[in-house]
């Protein structure tokens, strides 16, 4: 039994994984939302 942690962008709902030739393949994409970032910019 192998455990990992997910990433905070992960799509969760789009995880899919395939078993081929004793091979686990896991894909987790990302999120399409990207976070902003805002900063305060004083001029003057």
């Amino acid at each position: 039994m192998r455990r990992f942690t997910v990433p905070d962008d992960a799509a969760e709902d789009r995880i899919e994984a395939t078993f081929k030739d004793g091979s686990l393949t896991v894909t987790i994409p990302k999120t399409d939302a990207k976070k902003s970032k805002s900063r305060e910019i004083r001029v003057g």
